[in-house]
């Protein structure tokens, strides 16, 4: 079968892209090996237009489940290659004539020894409740570290931010959420102790952290599948113009995978950029011939 648009990654901007590309009516296949991406951790989430609050994997169903009914159809596998062969576009076992990429992105490590031993954990909403009464450290001091401490908090006995600069760089309103956290400024992880499990911290002031769980919060670098040679930024993600479009022909990116708007990556940006990429498709499909 060939489809008009594959659109690889079932997150925010997959979803929407998903979402616009059946109101044009045309025949979309979406491919995501993570439903709902980095937004399944973000727990609570309070700047998304039409909502007070909600839990970002509400958000994402209520997402799917728009592109379900108007006739997407979404599929749960993993993308390692695509091929471009006569103006055809291969991923795996499917075609399509354009596909968006919209895989996002994955989160960085310490890279540090025994940094996935037990205890050690990139997901507060997932594993916070584990910590009930212990204590926890938080390393990072953007929005997703100080929003996962604060979520720590309503768990933990005692949560600690290590922040490796002398300043946090998450927005006020996320700071403010902030009860009883201590922030170690100019902290930084040098090693992480433990056999079984982790023991305790071993800090570049030579200070040692007894913690019974770390969440590390450190950005995240974008998920690039090869096989068409993309034109990437200095940090590797994708380069789009305004209608974002690619450097290869047939090819279009939304998403955090991409470079549009920077380090501000939002649920909002990146449904916004996966409405574009659609209408640019639908606009470019338009003109060519069946």
């Amino acid at each position: 079968m060939l489809y008009d648009l594959i659109i690889i990654g079932s997150g925010a901007a997959g979803l929407s892209a998903g979402i616009y590309a059946q109101r044009f009516n045309l025949k979309t296949l979406i491919i995501g090996k993570n439903f709902g991406g980095y937004t399944l951790t973000a727990g609570k989430i309070e700047n998304y237009p039409g909502f007070l609050s909600i839990d970002g994997l509400e958000l994402m169903q209520k997402m799917k489940e728009q592109a379900e009914v108007l006739g997407a159809e979404i599929k749960e596998e993993e993308v390692k290659e695509i091929k471009k062969e006569n103006d055809i576009f291969k991923i795996n076992d499917h075609k399509a004539r354009m596909i968006i990429i919209a895989t996002g992105t994955y989160r960085k490590k310490l890279g540090l020894k025994n940094q996935d031993i037990p205890g050690v954990h990139y997901c507060m909403t997932c594993e916070g409740p584990l910590y009930k009464n212990q204590k926890i450290a938080v390393v990072g001091g953007g929005n997703a570290a100080i929003k996962s401490a604060a979520l720590g908090e309503q768990y933990a006995e005692a949560v600690y931010i290590l922040v490796r600069s002398d300043r946090l760089r998450a927005d006020p309103v996320n700071i403010a959420k902030l009860k009883k956290a201590e922030i170690l400024y100019n902290s930084e992880v040098k090693e992480i102790i433990g056999k079984e499990k982790l023991e305790k911290l071993v800090l570049n002031n030579a200070r040692e952290l007894v913690v019974d769980g770390l969440f590390v919060e450190i950005g995240a670098s974008p998920n690039i599948i090869p096989g068409l040679g993309l034109d990437l930024d200095l940090s590797g993600r994708i380069k789009v113009n305004s209608k974002m479009e690619t450097s290869v022909k047939g090819v279009y990116a939304a998403g955090d995978v991409c470079d549009l708007f920077g380090s501000f990556n939002q649920d909002l940006t990146a449904a916004a950029m996966g409405a574009v990429a659609a209408n640019s498709v639908y606009q470019e499909l338009s003109t060519k011939p069946v």
